[in-house]
């Protein structure tokens, strides 16, 4: 138990939702609109990617906040977990409800309870004795995952008939699995087949994916649901090792024999817990780079002398155009490496169109050129910088993961 909490605090009844209130333009919009011609009940809720709060001219807001419409005005309706610290709320935490009304499009009664479905940044609930609204599956598939399943998105939508896809960003796998069986409560997780693609947030953690797989694996089993399971790509970070840059997770995936790596337990559990169920999402990209050759012929500016394709198949690092352009971000085109560079101070001074590969004191694989003569470090190998396919060609990849999902799922 949390504590106690009023769905009339407000003097407002959530009845409709109209839209998604976030720090995050791919997630939902930045602001509110203007609240002239809203009817009073419809309400936007709050996501915030990395949790926090958001500070708006109608006030600030949490996730899980809504905002309300009364009488041509938005007006804050606080959830139960509003205002607590990331990480402090659990699935399953309660609270008692302490006056009669509606939140969410749900009425709550004083001396109920309303229980908690999410985690850290994702807040969703129900009243305690909420009875299922699981209704007969349809043909399709529900795709649910981080936010590179939220890439993937279009590229499902044109493949596969009748696909929903549920991105939730910076989402961990417990995060997932506690959001599926809220889906599933409310009749949105209705489709036949399910795609579950977990891991590449919460990486070291394995056995937290491999609980929050189970959990899923049992709803789909109760419902006579398909459920197909991917393992997550690895982020295209790097360490060094006194010679080259050494793939920090995907290297490891390619060779899938160090157990000490995360990642690598999670790809082996969901191999053998699995069989014929799943999908290798970045032997799937790496298959697409090997069809499409002449896409990838050029150079892969982190690995001097080498290749796109031919750091794909010797190192099994996903190619760095499939995650973002340098060029367009400002890097000189047609540049030459000059050498690797560890000290924490940039080089003074840079020839144009040379450039260095950072290799200690910073972020190894960040790139190092002079702009308008000036020295400029371009962060293509940060944590946030090479996780999701969103470069020149993510298309080759995102067609391909949705392609390996059509083929499983029967579609």
């Amino acid at each position: 138990m949390q504590g106690s909490w009023s769905p009339a605090a407000a003097g407002v009844q959530s009845l409709r939702q109209v839209g998604v209130l976030s720090n995050s333009n791919g997630r939902g919009s930045t602001r509110l609109p203007p609240a002239q011609g809203c009817h009073d009940g419809d309400y936007w809720t709050t996501f915030l990617v990395g949790g926090g709060h958001l500070t708006l001219p109608e006030g600030t807001f949490y996730p899980g906040d809504l905002a309300v419409c009364r009488h041509q005005s938005w007006v804050i309706q606080k959830s139960p977990a509003s205002g607590a610290a990331a990480g402090t709320v659990k699935p399953g935490d309660t609270w008692q409800v302490t006056a009669d009304g509606v939140f969410e499009g749900r009425a709550y009664r004083a001396g109920s309870q309303i229980v908690h479905y999410g985690a850290s940044y994702y807040h969703f609930f129900l009243p305690r004795d909420f009875r299922s609204a699981a209704g007969p599956l349809r043909p399709g598939v529900y795709w649910i995952g981080d936010s590179m399943a939220a890439f993937a998105r279009a590229a499902a939508i044109r493949t596969i008939p009748g696909v929903t896809v549920d991105a939730l960003n910076s989402a961990g796998s417990l995060e997932i699995a506690t959001v599926f069986a809220y889906r599933t409560l409310t009749g949105a997780a209705d489709r036949r087949t399910v795609v579950v693609w977990a891991g590449q947030n919460t990486e070291n953690k394995w056995w937290e994916t491999d609980a929050a797989l189970s959990q899923i694996r049992a709803i789909t089993r109760q419902r006579g649901q398909k459920l197909v399971v991917m393992t997550p790509v690895g982020r295209r970070e790097f360490t060094f090792d006194g010679q080259r840059l050494v793939g920090k997770w995907q290297e490891f995936l390619q060779a899938g024999s160090n157990l000490r790596v995360g990642l690598v337990q999670t790809q082996a559990l969901v191999r053998r817990e699995f069989p014929g169920q799943s999908i290798d999402a970045r032997a799937a990209v790496l298959a697409a780079v090997e069809a499409h050759p002449d896409v990838f012929s050029g150079p892969d500016l982190q690995f001097p002398g080498m290749t796109e394709l031919q750091t794909a198949r010797k190192y099994g690092l996903v190619p760095l155009s499939i995650y973002q352009d340098p060029v367009r971000g400002g890097f000189p085109a047609h540049a030459r490496f000059v050498g690797y560079w560890s000290e924490a101070a940039l080089p003074p001074q840079i020839a144009p169109g040379a450039y260095y590969v950072r290799s200690g004191n910073g972020v190894p694989g960040n790139l190092i050129a002079a702009v308008n003569g000036e020295p400029q470090e371009f962060p293509v190998a940060g944590r946030n910088a090479a996780v999701h396919f969103a470069g020149p060609n993510a298309g080759i990849a995102n067609d391909a993961l949705a392609d390996a999902v059509s083929r499983l799922a029967g579609n």
